[in-house]
């Protein structure tokens, strides 16, 4: 190893390991011996006192070199074994010989395990043997087997007619391997191991639907993101910014990310989100006069606001949220609350709700209905074993949805109309639905008394159990 004298400067790379050129062990050996004693005072070029140093220094120059190169795979060791990554090992070169023989055979033939094939072309001396026996039925002029080289690693790759030899068959008018073998691997380098561990990861991170919503909710201004994806091969991402609702420009970005995420071969969309509403009736008890003020009811309902607007689409609404989230804006000042929940879903929601149960797909000139097409509920008895995703049925057993608000009018000239729903429970979104706070009445009840009327914050309400007129307005776009 030659001795580097260019620099030094103890060198630390991106570990943290301090290495330490044999140019710099030199010069600090040298400065050692100086500053305590003046009895050895030749370190020129060629004396003997330099070359026992660096001949010393050479060594130790080695011994980074190893730590750091150890301490580099050891790390690198780590990381892949957390993934589960484990390296290629080397294996064996194997294909196919073709044997024609002189006649037909009389009885039948056993190919012994180990029967070994070669070529006698000097330039390859690759020995290839069979893994087990073969038996070759009585009236047969030719047969084709496999053959395994004896030799792991790519040494065993040949091109193709080059083995043209074996000795353990008799009767035998030609042999050669009809194709090239080229199924031999060495063991995979650190390199070709670095390559493939990076390709694992980005295939980790990318095709499905979690690396979708990732992706989606990554573009600046996106709050949210939901993805469907459909039992007819297409998969639509909903998303919405803070107001839930989704411009051209922040569809297109959205989009344009997508295109390196999105599965091979899979259509991927963009759509917004439907907006539907909340409306709250909330009645307060407290035992301290000092709360009961407009300010407190008003940190009441931004409690409540920053809440249900902060619900992203498809997230479910509950009313223990609710009420839990009234009693956290005083734990000791207010003794109970009464919530009454309703909300009015998106009227456009209910003319694009996606496939039904009751919708034909067209599938190569066949009709077949939705539910032969949806996968295999591994939730329902007699399917274990079977992989598939859990109905969307299961979701809306309880509580209510936007379907439950779906009456046909009496007038039949009149499409399905909506209703407000009560909420009792949770109402559950659909996959493109969003939920938006609209009307938030809020008044204080004392002990043993009606409602205060004094002291109230009260929104427009609605006059029937329709959708109100106010709330329609830019809702559903």
């Amino acid at each position: 190893m030659a001795i580097d004298t260019s620099a030094d400067t103890t060198q630390i790379d991106k570990n943290g390991f301090a290495f330490r050129k044999a140019s710099q062990i030199i010069q600090s050996e040298i400065d050692q011996v100086r500053t305590h004693t003046d009895l050895i005072n030749d370190f020129s070029t060629g004396s003997i006192t330099r070359t026992l140093i660096e001949a010393e220094a050479i060594e130790i120059e080695k011994l980074y070199y190893y730590t750091l190169e150890n301490l580099q795979k050891s790390i690198d060791d780590a990381v892949t074994s957390a993934f589960g990554f484990t390296h290629k090992s080397a294996t064996y070169a194997f294909g196919d010989v073709f044997i024609r023989l002189n006649g037909t055979l009389q009885q039948d033939l056993v190919v012994d395990r180990g029967t070994r094939f070669y070529s006698t072309n000097p330039n390859y001396e690759q020995v290839y043997r069979t893994m087990v026996p073969y038996r070759v039925p009585k009236g047969s002029k030719s047969f084709t087997i496999p053959v395994y080289c004896t030799v792991i690693g790519s040494y065993g790759n040949i091109p193709d007619r080059i083995i043209d030899r074996t000795t353990d068959i008799g009767g035998i008018a030609e042999v050669y391997n009809p194709e090239a073998f080229n199924t031999g691997e060495d063991e995979e380098n650190p390199q070709q191991a670095k390559v493939r561990f990076r390709q694992m990861i980005q295939s980790l991170a990318r095709g499905t639907n979690q690396s979708l919503k990732y992706i989606a909710e990554s573009v600046s201004g996106v709050a949210g993101a939901n993805v469907y994806e459909s039992t007819y091969g297409a998969v639509v991402v909903y998303a919405h910014d803070a107001n839930g609702n989704l411009s051209d420009d922040l569809k297109q970005q959205i989009a344009d990310r997508l295109v390196d995420y999105k599965p091979a071969g899979i259509k991927v969309m963009v759509y917004p989100t439907h907006k539907s509403v909340v409306a709250l009736d909330i009645t307060v008890r407290v035992d301290n006069s000092d709360l009961q003020t407009n300010d407190f009811l008003a940190l009441i309902k931004q409690n409540l606001a920053n809440y249900i607007n902060s619900l992203t689409v498809g997230e479910p609404l509950y009313k223990a949220n609710i009420i839990q989230k009234v009693m956290d804006t005083d734990d000791l000042g207010l003794l109970d609350t009464t919530v009454d929940v309703k909300v009015y879903p998106d009227r456009e929601m209910l003319n694009n709700p996606g496939i039904s149960d009751d919708t034909i797909i067209n599938v190569k000139g066949a009709e077949v209905r939705q539910p032969y097409l949806r996968p295999t509920d591994i939730t329902q008895e007699g399917t274990y074993g079977i992989l598939g995703r859990k109905s969307n049925k299961l979701a809306e057993q309880d509580g209510v949805s936007w379907k439950d608000s779906i009456v046909k009018d009496k007038q039949p000239e009149q499409d399905e109309i909506t209703q407000g729903l009560d909420i009792d429970d949770v109402y559950r979104t659909n996959s493109n639905e969003i939920l938006r706070l609209a009307i938030c009445n809020i008044k204080f009840k004392q002990e043993g008394n009606e409602a205060d009327p004094t002291i109230l914050i009260n929104d427009k309400a609605p006059q029937d159990d329709s959708l109100p007129s106010v709330l329609v307005n830019g809702i559903g776009k």
